[in-house]
This record gives C-alpha cells, structure tokens and sequence, in this order.
C-alpha cells in the first residue's frame, strides 16, 4: 500500500515514469492511428475498384444503347421500305384512294437518320434525301384527298405516283449503301 501511495503522491512526478506512460500513450496512438490507416486504405481500394467496375458498366450501358438505337433505326427503315412497297403495290392494284395511308415520314426520323450517318458518313445525303420524298409523298397524298373533283384527283395520283418511285428509288440508294457498309 505504501508503494502505491508513494507513486501517487510522489512518483508520479518522476520524469521516468511520465516518460514511460508518454511512451506507451504513442505506442497506443500510432496503433490507433495505423488502424485507421489501414481501414481508409481498405475503403479507398474498394472505392477504386468499384469506379473501375462502374465505368466498365457504364461503357457497356452506352455500347448497349447504341445497339438498341441501331435497331430502332434499322426497324424504322425496314418500316417505311414496308410501307413505300405496300403504297406503290395499292396503286398498282388500284386500291388507292379508298382511304388516307398513315404517313410515310416517322416522328422520329432526324433520331433515324443521325443513327445511321453515325453507323457511316457515306448514307447521310442518302438518308436527307430519302426524308426529304417521303414528305413529298406524304404532302401528294394530302393533296389527293383534299382534291374536289375527279381532274384533280388524277393529277394528284400522277403527282403521287412521281414523288413514290422517287422515294422508292432513294429507299433503294439507301439500303445499298447500308448493305455495302455492313460488308467492310
């Protein structure tokens, strides 16, 4: 009990002993603090590695939406190949002009056509001049039915007949060179 005294009262103050208990207070602390260390480095390993992980998804996320959106376009322009054939094939048959065709420019065709000058430069006066007659179509067709007599509906099926084999000839253009890029 009197060793114990002794230190409290007097030993305390011993510079060896604050020096010991300063010792092993650094000892504690520099443990502390490699702890620490090393559980920031751990974190930042795994931080790291999952930016590497979400970068290779976000790669595979954008080559995934171009792909998505090659097919968009190359749906859509199967699409309206399909329905310039479908046209041209009720004037042949003379099924033309019971009723108005839904038209042959998509909504989306500037968000075609800039997917397919992207997939190669060479379609893009192809597929501006392709847009640019299925309008054409659509406005000779318009006015085919809102013409008043039987004269000016023949001239408007002339007109309308003109501006879709030009149509089918700039659909045809396309579609070659499109068969031709996929070729290289």
């Amino acid at each position: 009990m009197h060793s114990i005294m002794w230190f409290w009262t007097t030993g305390i103050h011993d510079p060896g002993w604050v020096q010991a208990i300063a010792a092993v207070a650094v000892v504690v602390l520099t443990l502390v603090m490699v702890i620490v260390l090393f559980i920031y480095a751990y974190d930042t390993h795994t931080l790291a590695k999952t930016s590497v992980e979400q970068i290779g998804l976000a790669k595979l996320d954008r080559e995934e939406l171009k792909t998505i959106k090659r097919h968009v376009a190359n749906d859509r322009f199967l699409k309206v190949q399909a329905d310039l054939t479908l046209l041209m094939q009720s004037i042949i048959d003379g099924t033309f002009g019971t009723k108005p065709p839904p038209p042959l420019y998509p909504d989306n065709w500037p968000d075609v056509a800039i997917v397919l000058a992207l997939r190669t430069r060479s379609v893009i006066s192809a597929v501006i001049a392709l847009g640019i007659q299925l309008r054409s179509v659509d406005f000779t067709i318009a006015a085919f039915f809102s013409a008043s007599n039987n004269d000016e509906k023949t001239a408007c099926e002339l007109k309308v007949r003109t501006s879709l084999s030009r149509a089918i000839e700039e659909s045809t253009k396309l579609s070659n060179l499109l068969v031709e890029d996929a070729k290289k």
